[in-house]
This record gives structure tokens, sequence and C-alpha cells, in this order.
């Protein structure tokens, strides 16, 4: 598997604050058969991290240093530096002007926007990067809240080859979140390009991805789970297009009246009894 969206420099951003926590993160990763990992730190977020590189050139030293403890312990492992790439509304009006790292020095560039965006202003940033020569990639697409009530406007920014990714976390989560739904009904549409992890720390955000291949494997197939992990991610590093299926949203499913009726017996069995 290739993992894209990677909080994993220590010290940096919201990631590992130590090289050991870093170690043990990509420990996981490679137990369950990750060869590949972008390291994505924040760039240009208005949140206040605890770590904070004073140019390019020590991050750089920084992403060095993490990459030769990789390789000493697993020589197989790859890693590439790229970056989430925060944009506020002021800088929606200046692209020109934001400080941009691609992945992989390829033309794709990981974006992030608050979680309350209003579409038709992510449409337009995401455009405007277009018209620079970027190729977008959405993050974690399923926490924006303007995908609540439907998924046209998802399948919009694909048609203009925005690349949709979305967490594994979030797709197989317990809790019953709003991030699990839209997850899964981007699934369900075809609408997502790539999954990763978006791991940060080995407590409340794990770079788990088997779950969600495992997960996606058994509900759309093993072509579909490959597609997602491991084939759309390698081209984009490759630089190269990712094809992207022409899509169409899917009616809502049907409820199934059969366990309606099976749940209203067994309630008014439940009832009879205790009034009895």
């Amino acid at each position: 598997m290739i993992d894209i969206h990677y909080h994993l420099i220590p010290n940096m951003d919201d990631g590992p604050d130590t090289i050991e926590c870093a170690l043990e993160m990509v420990k996981i990763s490679y137990d369950q058969g990750v060869r590949t990992i972008v390291a994505t730190p924040h760039l240009n977020h208005p949140a206040e991290f605890r770590g904070h590189m004073a140019n390019d050139k020590d991050m750089l030293q920084e992403f060095e240093k993490l990459r030769t403890y990789i390789q000493t312990t697993y020589p197989d492992m790859e890693l590439y530096l790229g970056a989430e790439v925060y944009l506020s509304k002021q800088d929606l009006s200046q692209l020109e002007q934001v400080e941009m790292r691609t992945m992989n020095k390829t033309r794709y560039v990981l974006v992030e926007f608050r979680r309350d965006i209003p579409f038709e202003e992510m449409d337009k940033g995401l455009q405007g990067l277009i018209a620079l020569g970027y190729q977008p990639i959405l993050a974690h697409a399923e926490v924006y809240n303007c995908f609540t009530s439907d998924m046209e406007g998802l399948l919009n920014l694909r048609e203009q080859g925005v690349l949709i990714q979305c967490s594994a976390g979030n797709i197989i989560d317990i809790r019953q979140k709003p991030e699990k739904t839209r997850a899964k009904e981007m699934l369900r549409h075809g609408l997502v390009d790539i999954i990763a992890s978006n791991g940060h720390n080995l407590i409340t955000n794990k770079p788990d991805m088997t779950k969600a291949y495992t997960y996606v494997t058994k509900k759309y197939g093993a072509e579909e789970a490959k597609r997602l992990f491991e084939v759309n991610p390698k081209i984009m590093l490759a630089d190269q297009v990712v094809p992207q299926a022409i899509r169409q949203i899917k009616p809502s499913q049907p409820i199934n009246k059969k366990w309606i009726y099976v749940a209203t017996i067994i309630a008014l069995a439940i009832l009879t009894r205790c009034t009895s």
C-alpha cells in the first residue's frame, strides 16, 4: 500500500512529538503492508502547532534525518515529501502568493479548507489552483459539511480533474459520526480516488489502513481496493494523469420493508410483555 497523507515528521505540526513516536507509527504502517509514505506536514495552517521550521531548508533537514532513521530499519520503505496546504478565505483571493509544496515535486498538491467552507468558495479555489498549473487533491473530503446533503458538488470536482482523498479512519470509525456517513456515501457513489491514513500519532489518529482496505475489498471488490490504496497513489507520485471513471450519483438505497416488519413485531412483543 501507499499512504499519501501522513503527518510523520517529528515536532513539526500536530503529528508525533518525538522520533521514537514517528518510528513506532512507521512500524504500524510497515506491518500492515505500507511500503511508500508521503510525509505531509501542515503548511499555511492557522492553528498554533508545537513546532515550526524557520524555512524549507530546516524542514528538509528534519525530513532527511527521519528518512535515514526509517531506512535503517526498513530499507524497502520509500519516503517522499509533500505537504497538506491549508487555503484560507484570504488565500483564495491571492493564490499566486500562497506558499505551495507539491507531492514529491509533482504537479499534485494536497489541499484542505476550513470544515464549514461553502462549496462555491471551495470550487473557486480548486479551479484557481488548476489555472495555475497544479493538480489538486482534496484532503479528507468527508470532513466538509457542504457534502452532507448531496454528492453533486463532489461529482463536479472530479469532472474538473480534482482527486478526492478520504481518510481510512473515518471509513471504519466505530462511532456513527457525519464524517463516516459521508465517507461511505462517497465510496458508494464511486467518487473516491485515494484512501490514506491521515496518521498523526499513536492514540487519537493512528496510521491504520488495514481495516479500511478490508472494508473496501469486501464491499466493492479487490480491484477497487487496489485502485484506491495502491494504483492511483502510484500514478500520482509518478506525476502522471490518474484516470477518473465517469460516475453518476446513485439513488438513495431503498428501505428494506422486511426488516421494518420484523422490527415492528419485536417491538410489539416487548410492549405486550411489559404491560401484561
